[in-house]
């Protein structure tokens, strides 16, 4: 088996636990005031370790795979982080992943295209007025017909996201998070008494797409394993080895916030969905 299948069969199986906690990753960079200071911080933490493990010459066979496990994870808590200073709200669902589609996103060189992707993020304000009796209102009449490009595929997780809401202890503490306790709080009450109404027989993505694919995962590992075998090389020199491995890190990681920044830079906004043409 090839390095690059077996970071693709890595990726696969551990998607769910790339990142640890959304949530997390989220309050770590709203201490931060910009998303440059953010990424910088992120690319500073993996640059050193990228350091640290070609740190002794000759070890790098064992340390390599163990390098780019870490190098994932900060890629999770990278494109939930830039999302939140951003203003969006992150979706993290067994249906739904902001991470896959920023994913999809830097295997597509870093381009935005609704066509490749489940959904559109979504800013927090949107998701706010979704859950208020006048926006969800909305979204049931937007979502009666089945239109199925990006756009309807929002609506629709963004409808399934509000009925959901008062139930999902873990949406409450996110938008607690991002907008505040009074924000978090009014729109549990509102949604209470909801229903999910969204038909699991349709087109939209089934709970087990939320995975990712291994097509996603091949070009992933393409990307990821390319400068593998110059580190491979570099790391019988002393120094040498570690500042380029730290430097292989960094740049990989500013790559993908690009990615990132490209993906939360088509938010659905509140304006966009309040002026939506109904009928």
């Amino acid at each position: 088996m090839t390095l690059e299948q077996q970071i693709a069969d890595a990726i696969v199986l551990a998607f769910d636990d790339l990142g640890g906690s959304p949530l997390e990753a989220v309050r770590k960079a709203l201490y931060h005031r910009t998303v440059a200071d953010f990424v910088q911080d992120e690319v500073t933490k993996v640059a050193l370790a990228g350091g640290a493990e070609m740190a002794i010459p000759g070890t790098q066979l064992l340390t390599i795979p163990v390098g780019i496990s870490y190098l994932l994870h900060k890629m999770a808590v990278i494109a939930w982080g830039v999302g939140a200073l951003k203003g969006a709200y992150v979706v993290e669902t067994p249906r739904y992943s902001d991470l896959r589609n920023v994913l999809t996103v830097y295997a597509n060189d870093s381009l935005y295209s609704g066509a490749i992707l489940t959904h559109q993020p979504i800013h927090r304000d949107a998701f706010g007025w979704a859950l208020s009796d006048d926006g969800y209102q909305t979204l049931l009449t937007l979502t009666a017909d089945e239109q199925l490009d990006v756009r309807g595929r929002t609506w629709h997780m963004l409808r399934q996201l509000a009925e959901e809401y008062s139930s999902d202890q873990r949406a409450y503490q996110l938008y607690r998070t991002l907008a505040g306790a009074a924000a978090a709080d009014a729109a549990q009450a509102s949604a209470r008494s909801r229903r999910a109404t969204e038909d699991a027989a349709t087109d939209l993505p089934q709970p087990i797409e939320r995975r990712i694919g291994g097509k996603l995962a091949l070009k992933l590992a393409a990307r990821i394993s390319a400068r593998v075998p110059a580190r491979l090389v570099m790391g019988f020199i002393p120094l040498a080895g570690a500042l380029v491995n730290a430097f292989f890190n960094a740049q990989t990681l500013r790559e993908f916030a690009g990615a990132a920044e490209a993906y939360y830079d088509q938010m659905l906004t509140r304006d966009e969905l309040e002026n939506v043409p109904l009928g």
